[in-house]
């Protein structure tokens, strides 16, 4: 054989779909990317997703989030329990050091906010970066985090003395900007003014 493997044997291949959940889940019409190849329609992309009966296909899903007006890519999803990759990187741009309020150390760990043990999913939303110190702080009894909705990415944190604080990502080059919670005020003068 050309390939080296076994006539009969399964070869593994990856094909990427992006189709609206509608058209996954609940028999939508609207036409499915093939990205690098062009449309295919929804009835086809679901006949090659399901494949066989006979032969059924090892499938694997990635759930991309969109943002339902400009359609931009916003989060993604990952079964795994480690975040790697694509998301890996994601979060590490989006954050750009620690997330625990007034530590601002250099990220060596990517955190789930609310702990798989606790049902807590590897998501963006559910991600944050942390310095190896503050990673395992978050561990501490009664120390609670959860994702707060919003403009950018942000966490409640509740601390064992019950004090609460909200982290706030970091604003990215072309946003306005807003005030930071992480931020702390400090009086005018009292450091110098860059351009």
């Amino acid at each position: 054989s050309i390939t080296g493997i076994k006539a009969g044997g399964s070869i593994p291949v990856a094909l990427c779909l992006v189709m609206a959940q509608k058209t996954f889940t609940a028999g939508g019409g609207e036409p499915v990317l093939v990205p690098g190849y062009g449309h295919l329609s929804a009835t086809k992309a679901r006949e090659i997703f399901v494949g066989n009966p006979e032969d059924p296909l090892d499938t694997w899903v990635r759930r991309l989030y969109t943002d339902p007006l400009s359609g931009e890519l916003v989060a993604m999803e990952s079964k795994g329990r480690k975040f790697a990759g694509n998301l890996k990187r994601f979060i590490t741009i989006r954050d750009q050091y620690c997330r625990t309020p007034y530590c601002n150390g250099r990220i060596e760990h990517l955190d789930h906010v609310v702990q798989v043990r606790k049902g807590g999913k590897t998501t963006a939303v559910n991600a944050s970066g942390r310095c190896a110190s503050c990673n395992a702080t978050k561990e501490a009894p009664d120390w609670e985090e959860h994702p707060v909705p919003g403009v950018r990415h942000s966490i409640g944190i509740t601390t064992p003395s019950q004090h609460g604080y909200t982290s706030t990502a970091p604003p990215l080059p072309g946003m306005v900007r807003q005030k930071d919670s992480r931020q702390v005020e400090v009086p005018p003068g009292s450091l110098p003014e860059y351009a």
